[in-house]
């Protein structure tokens, strides 16, 4: 007999659905992604490659985050990749297509890393916040913003302690995770978290369930958000 707890919980709708990481996406034979609890939970064992959100966005403001699960993960990337990625053969950022918060603390996008903020470690709650419209990424670790970046700077659209600035904002972005090469386990939190949440943060719409405020102006990445700013 199974027991449900809370985050077995969903409030998906037939007429509000929240994304999920995409088990559908081809994978060569060497990928080894798995997904669990509903499509956000991954599991990714000694392979270059990227997994995507099932939703993707081309304009509004969005936010995610993702809870780093218990092995030491070495090789963890964080961000958003660019629709048209190669998900077999490259890092997360190691193309102009990928934009990454590395597990170092380091920025990644085109093969270049740079410094920008702290190294995660196991049980870190990452926040991403991507604004499609003006093509600017912030990151934040257990509710700091990274590279003394403030709410109020997002909110702002300030693009001054942004992790990259100057996307394409023609593109359609999808939200992403990438393996380097080792073996471990994630939880996305869309707004439907696969894990428990100590606060409770929704968007201004009453979408979702974040462990960290929401950024003014962004949203939950779910249809009946896209349906009306993506």
């Amino acid at each position: 007999m199974n027991n449900l707890t809370s985050i077995d919980q969903t409030t998906d709708t037939p007429s509000n659905v929240f994304s999920t990481m995409n088990p559908l996406i081809p994978q060569n034979p060497s990928s080894t992604w798995t997904f669990s609890d509903g499509n956000t939970t991954t599991t990714s064992v000694n392979t270059v490659s990227i997994a995507l959100s099932t939703l993707g966005f081309s304009k509004g403001k969005w936010y995610w985050e993702v809870k780093v699960g218990a092995e030491v993960p070495a090789g963890l990337m964080v961000g958003i990749a660019k629709e048209g990625i190669n998900i077999n053969s490259a890092f997360l950022g190691e193309d102009a297509f990928g934009y990454a918060y590395f597990v170092t603390g380091n920025k990644y996008n085109n093969g270049n890393q740079g410094a920008y903020g702290d190294a995660m470690t196991n049980g870190d709650i990452i926040s991403v916040a991507y604004d499609a419209d003006n093509g600017t990424i912030w990151f934040a670790r257990n509710g700091t913003w990274q590279n003394s970046a403030t709410q109020i700077e997002i909110e702002n659209g300030t693009t001054t302690n942004s992790a990259f600035s100057g996307l394409d904002t023609t593109a359609t972005y999808f939200f992403s995770l990438g393996n380097g090469g080792s073996t471990y386990t994630n939880y996305a939190n869309f707004g439907n978290p696969p894990f428990t949440i100590s606060s409770g943060n929704s968007d201004a719409n009453g979408y979702g369930n974040f462990e960290y405020a929401v950024p003014s102006g962004y949203y939950a990445l779910n249809t009946k958000n896209l349906a009306e700013y993506g």
